[in-house]
């Protein structure tokens, strides 16, 4: 969900789109992207190996399965801007 928020930041602040800061080979944005994946699929498998469940901690209206459906329609709406930034290659904040 946080990267959805830093990519509209980096592109207010670079005036590059997202696409372009991830394939811009003066920056090294695509290396960043591959390893924060790689750093956050690793610390969201410690709690699994450690034999912890998932769905038993809570905080207030924050519930597992309310985060899991706001994960997944965040990571929709994160590929439908790519999508959409491969065909108009315009920033969204101009």
């Amino acid at each position: 969900m946080l990267g959805t928020v830093w990519a509209f930041v980096a592109e207010k602040a670079t005036g590059l789109t997202v696409m372009e800061q991830l394939f811009n080979l003066t920056m090294s944005g695509l290396v960043f992207f591959v390893g924060a994946v790689q750093l956050l699929i690793y610390a969201s498998l410690i709690p699994i190996v450690n034999g912890e469940s998932t769905d038993t901690h809570s905080f207030g209206p924050f519930t597992a399965v309310t985060e899991r459906w706001n994960g997944r329609l965040v990571m929709l709406g994160f590929f439908s801007l790519i999508v959409i930034k491969m065909f108009h290659n315009t920033p969204v904040f101009h």
